[in-house]
C-alpha cells in the first residue's frame, strides 16, 4: 500500500505480496463473510468478536492529554470534527472516519516467529476500498505502488461503517520530553487509566517537523528464524523526514488474544514510507493526530 523508492527492495515488492498493514477502510454487511481465503482454494480462519469499551470522545479527550504531557512539552487537545481525508495531505478514497467504528486483527506476530507461514495468504475483498492514494511525484528512483487486496503475516484494520465527517479526539503536541512515540504514550495512558479493560483507537497522525525510524519488510527468509533476535535484524531500518502521514491502530489492553498492542505505518508525498518506530529528532518534533475508540475488535485467524 505504499509507494517505496528504495531501489533494492522493489523486487522483492513485486515478487510477494503485501505484508502488515494499517489502514482505513469502509465497511459493508459482508466485510468479514470471505475475509482470508488461500491462493487456490477457499479457507475460512475462525473469527471471534471482542468486546471493548468505548469511553466517549469527552472521556478519551482528558486521558489523552494527561498521557501527552508526561511525554511531550507542548500539548493541546481538543474536539473536533474529522478532517477530509480525501484531501492533501492524507490523499486517502474515504473522506473520514469514526462512525460505528471496529477494528479487525487479522493474523499476528505468531505467523513470523517462532514458525514462519508465509504459505498464509488472507485477502479482503473490500481492499479497494481502503487503497490509500497518492499523486504521482517525481523520484531520482522508480516508485511502485501496491494495492493488491492480499497481504500476509497480519493486518490492523480500522473499519468506519459510515465514512464521512465523525467527531475525534483532536491532538497536537511537539517537542518530546519523554521516551515514548505518540500512539505508544497514548495507549500507556488509556492502559493507566482503564486497566484490565480493553479500550481501542484507531487514528490518523501527522509528523508535520522532524525525522523518524522506520523499518521494511525484506524477501522472507527461506527458513524460519531461531530466535527474535533474528527477526529484529531482518527489518530493514530507515530514517525519513516529515511530512508523513501516519495511520494507527493501538490497544490498552490485550484479554488474552494475542493482539498487537501498537500498530503504525507511514506514508507521505516525498516518496518515504513504512512502519513507524519513533521520531528520533524529539527537540524540534511536531506532530497534529486525530483519534478516536472502536466499538469492538474482530479477531480473524488469532495466532
Amino acid at each position: 500500500m505504499y509507494k517505496l523508492h528504495q531501489k533494492k527492495f522493489l523486487r522483492a515488492e513485486q515478487d510477494r505480496r503485501p505484508k502488515d498493514d494499517c489502514i482505513e477502510l469502509e465497511l459493508k454487511d459482508d466485510a468479514f463473510d470471505d475475509i482470508t481465503t488461500w491462493p487456490h482454494r477457499p479457507m475460512s480462519w475462525k473469527t471471534f468478536v471482542i468486546n471493548t469499551l468505548k469511553p466517549s470522545n469527552a472521556e478519551l479527550r482528558s486521558v489523552i492529554e494527561n498521557a501527552l504531557w508526561k511525554n511531550y512539552k507542548n500539548v493541546q487537545v481538543t474536539l473536533t470534527t474529522c478532517p477530509d481525508l480525501s484531501k492533501p495531505p492524507f490523499r486517502m478514497t474515504a473522506n473520514g472516519f469514526g462512525r460505528n467504528l471496529s477494528i479487525a486483527e487479522v493474523g499476528g506476530m505468531g505467523n513470523l516467529f517462532p514458525i514462519l507461514h508465509k504459505e498464509k495468504d488472507y485477502d479482503i475483498k473490500i481492499a479497494s476500498k481502503a487503497t490509500i492514494q497518492h499523486g504521482e511525484h517525481t523520484s531520482p528512483y522508480k516508485s511502485l505502488t501496491i494495492d493488491s487486496p492480499k497481504f500476509n503475516l497480519m493486518a490492523n484494520l480500522a473499519i468506519s461503517e459510515e465514512p464521512g465527517p465523525a467527531e475525534v479526539v483532536h491532538v497536537k503536541c511537539s517537542e518530546r520530553i519523554g521516551e515514548e512515540n505518540l500512539p505508544r504514550c497514548i495507549r500507556k495512558g488509556l492502559a493507566w487509566h482503564y486497566g484490565q479493560s480493553c479500550v481501542s483507537l484507531a487514528g490518523i497522525f501527522l509528523l508535520l517537523r522532524g525525522e523518524a525510524d522506520v523499518h521494511i519488510v525484506p524477501d522472507y527468509p527461506p527458513a524460519s528464524f531461531r530466535t527474535m533476535d533474528e527477526v529484529e535484524s531482518w527489518f530493514n531500518m530507515f530514517k525519513v523526514k516529515a511530512p508523513l502521514v501516519c495511520a494507527t491502530v493501538f490497544h490498552s489492553y490485550d484479554p488474552g488474544n494475542n493482539l498487537r498492542m501498537e500498530h503504525t505505518h507511514c506514508y507521505s508525498d516525498h516518496q518515504d514510507g513504512g512502519h513507524y518506530h519513533i521520531d528520533t529528532t524529539p527537540e524540534t518534533v511536531e506532530y497534529e493526530g486525530w483519534f478516536t475508540a472502536a466499538e469492538k475488535i474482530y479477531r480473524v485467524d488469532q495466532i
